[in-house]
């Protein structure tokens, strides 16, 4: 059991010191032996922690956000088409650097 601990707690301070050096950070639960073996959370999650500055932006660009994907309303023809300008201008993109 204490061998359990210290591996959650080395985990733990790892992404502690991680999550300083950069402002971003995600996991997924489950990965880990420590979180599994004391059941804290369901495997899978997507754990995403994000400075508090930050935050603001966030929530902003959310709102302006569109919620409904463009290619789930669109008809066969109409999605081929969409496709097919989304995946040149990708490729202008690539070339253009």
């Amino acid at each position: 059991m204490a061998l359990t601990y210290s591996i959650t707690l080395v985990g733990l301070t790892a992404r502690l010191i991680f999550e300083y050096a950069r402002p971003w950070w995600y996991s997924v639960t489950g990965l880990g032996y420590g979180m599994r073996i004391k059941k804290l959370l369901p495997e899978g999650l997507l754990l995403i922690s994000v400075p508090y500055d930050i935050i603001p932006m966030l929530i902003e660009n959310l709102h302006e956000m569109d919620w409904v994907l463009p290619i789930t309303t669109l008809n066969d023809e109409e999605r081929g088409k969409y496709s097919a300008k989304i995946m040149e201008e990708i490729r202008q993109e690539y070339l253009n650097g």
